[in-house]
């Protein structure tokens, strides 16, 4: 036989040289299961082959078809002398069709079982379709095979990772590396019957890469120790991702549950067997895990008075009558009332038979008492809405009234059904209704929740009555008008008043006018001065904006005055006159002093009997008392010439005629009647 012995590599599509003399014929076997992808052999821990797939009895076929007859040298250089014949006569059978089972066994020392083998052979041929990495572990040698689709998942090459243990194990998550090595050593110590694991590995560029790793023992030492163990890696990253979101899921699924109060059963009508989730437990108020839950417990938890329907609602359900509701009572082990409502589905199996009830029951007590809350207030508003003295209704969206109070009727004169059976349009007098309108249709439109306004309607009778009226809109959870709620105050008398006052302080008006009057209006708390037209324009300066303030006004006083002005004022005020009634002077806007006549009263007093404001008259009594001053003067000089012409009778009696005469035009009363 020559020194390099030619074969084909099948996958690569070449020749290459095998040194027969340097290599042990083993390493061949060796090198096809590296180059090439398709082929799988399985070999003892002694290096005998037992398992060879189709691929790799193809690739020793063209193999042996290629090397000279003296196959004995290459035979020998693999098998003892007493399995060479044996070997020879395998070969034979092989390369003409012919059972090759011969050649298995020549290739083994087996010291596994025959139905194990067949478990593998189907086991590889299984990895070979779902494209699963592959890893065999020598535990004799401690080498491992790692398969070219386990490195390439990872996105390593194949000179990238040793084939030893310690490759695996490195690679590991530290957050996974303990469970998953005790999980393969609980197996290799004989405590589970199989090697199944879930961790992350880490990939080539740093990321994690979740894998399911699954083993099994295939060979044992003639001392029963685990000789051999292959199994397969699995990419289960998409699946982990999809639990990842599944499991976030569930999480808000049961905040929200918990949150809402809703818990979850599940119970078996053959195996009588409940489950409740920890929300069940809760609302129940058991502590979860610490009991078992059982049909008679949730029973014993049910309210008696309600026991009954609740039997009946879950018999009906039973039977398939599902998508149906019940609310019952619970008596909670603290003793205190809960209301629930359940509801339930039920899996029938093809005979009609349930074989699974699963529901909700969710704590509806708040909803009780809300809607107990809403039917007092309801009860509350018909009754205030019956007997209100203010009149009231509830309109459509189209102004005809749906419900009147007695108030309503009687102040528009209709009975209930009459006023029911016409709309606000109808009795609304057609001046004040396009304002009621506008404010109508901006209400019905959301603009504004509620108006008022002053208006009047017609009463049956045929009179008019004016009415302040005031409406809210009724809306829906999202904010639509639903109808509107109207409260409606008769005001005709105060209306009635308002005009007559009208009427009168025109009248007051026109005196004023008429008797040259100026008036005045003092708040007294913030010292404001104010005062009408009538003598603002003759008054100096800035009077004309209607308000100055105290010392505005006390500048305007004339020097001499202003101590009488003042000591009157606070006799007034402390209630030492009726009146406040003083004569003083102001200065005009050509820089004058005319002379006024005040008459003043307090009008508004505070809780504690201060005055808080005074008005008054101010008349101009300037010719008047020019007038006085003439006569004064007159009076000053008759006397003179009393004293003068004392024992001229006639003449004093003359003089007396004239002071008479001049008082009388003065508007005084004569003071010489003796010569009246």
């Amino acid at each position: 036989m020559s020194e390099n012995v030619p074969f084909e590599d099948i996958n690569q599509g070449n020749l290459i040289g095998f040194s027969m003399e340097k290599s042990d014929p083993s390493m061949l076997l060796g090198y096809l299961l590296k180059t090439r992808q398709d082929v799988i052999a399985a070999l003892s821990h002694n290096q005998q082959l037992h398992y060879l797939n189709p691929a790799l009895e193809q690739a020793l076929t063209n193999l042996y078809q290629s090397l000279p007859a003296d196959i004995d040298e290459f035979v020998s250089k693999i098998l003892p002398s007493e399995r060479q014949q044996s070997w020879n006569e395998a070969i034979q059978n092989f390369l003409q069709g012919k059972d090759a089972s011969e050649y298995f066994k020549i290739f083994s020392k087996r010291t596994v079982d025959p139905d194990l083998l067949k478990m593998e052979e189907r086991w590889h041929f299984a990895v070979e379709g779902i494209n699963d990495g592959l890893w065999d572990w020598n535990m004799i040698t401690g080498e491992v095979f790692y398969s070219k689709r386990w490195k390439e998942m990872l996105g390593y090459d194949e000179s990238d990772i040793e084939a030893n243990y310690h490759s695996w194990e490195t690679m590991l998550h530290p957050d996974d590396a303990a469970n998953a090595k005790d999980k393969l050593n609980q197996y290799i110590d004989g405590e589970t019957e199989s090697y199944s694991a879930e961790y992350r590995f880490r990939c080539k560029d740093g990321s994690w890469l979740w894998i399911l790793d699954r083993g099994k023992i295939i060979e044992y030492t003639s001392e029963g120790k685990v000789a051999r163990i292959i199994g397969t890696h699995k990419d289960i990253s998409d699946r982990k991702a999809k639990e990842l979101t599944i499991r976030k899921l569930n999480e808000r699924l049961t905040l929200a549950n918990k949150a809402a109060q809703i818990g979850i059963w599940d119970w078996d009508p053959i195996k009588k067997n409940l489950e409740w989730d920890e929300n069940m437990h809760l609302l129940y108020g058991l502590e979860y895990g610490k009991q078992e839950i059982t049909a008679d417990t949730w029973v014993e938890l049910v309210h008696p008075d309600d026991r009954h329907k609740v039997f009946t609602f879950f018999g009906l359900l039973a039977h398939g009558d599902g998508g149906r509701e019940i609310m019952f009572r619970v008596r909670k082990p603290d003793g205190s009332i809960r209301h629930f409502k359940s509801s339930g589905e039920t899996e029938i199996d093809t005979e009609g038979k349930p074989i699974r009830m699963i529901g909700v029951n969710y704590d509806i007590t708040e909803v009780i008492r809300q809607e107990e809350v809403i039917r007092q207030n309801e009860n509350i508003f018909q009754a205030a809405f019956d007997h209100s003295a203010i009149g009231m209704s509830l309109t459509s969206l189209e102004g005809k009234y749906f419900k009147v109070n007695k108030a309503l009727c009687k102040i528009l004169g209709y009975d209930e059904q009459e006023l029911i059976s016409k709309s606000f349009r109808e009795i609304s007098v057609p001046e004040d209704l396009e304002l009621n309108l506008t404010y109508f249709e901006q209400a019905k439109k959301g603009e504004c929740d509620t108006y008022e306004m002053e208006k009047r309607y017609y009463h049956k009778s045929g009179g008019i009555i004016w009415v302040y009226l005031n409406v809210a809109a009724v809306k829906d959870p999202d904010g639509t008008p639903l109808f509107f709620i109207s409260q409606v105050q008769d005001i005709t008398l105060r209306k009635t008043a308002e005009a007559n006052l009208r009427v009168s302080e025109e009248r007051l008006r026109m005196a004023v006018e008429a008797a040259n009057l100026g008036l005045f209006d003092i708040s007294i708390k913030e010292q404001i001065f104010e005062i009408n037209n009538t003598y603002s324009d003759q008054l100096k300066s800035d009077i004309t904006s209607g308000k100055n303030s105290a010392e505005f006004w006390q500048a305007l006083i004339h020097p001499d005055d202003l101590e009488k002005v003042y000591q009157t004022y606070y006799q007034y005020i402390n209630g030492e006159k009726n009146i406040f009634n003083c004569e003083l002077r102001l200065k005009s806007s050509n820089d004058e002093w005319k002379w006024f006549h005040t008459l003043g009263r307090i009008t508004t007093r505070d809780n504690s009997g201060n005055p808080l404001r005074m008005v008054g008259t101010m008349m101009d009594i300037t010719e008047r008392k020019i007038n006085e001053i003439k006569i004064k003067e007159h009076l000053h000089e008759l006397q003179r010439w009393h004293e003068a012409t004392l024992g001229r009778e006639n003449r004093i009696m003359d003089l007396k005629r004239e002071v008479n005469i001049l008082l009388q035009e003065a508007g005084k009363t004569p003071r010489y009647f003796s010569v009246l």
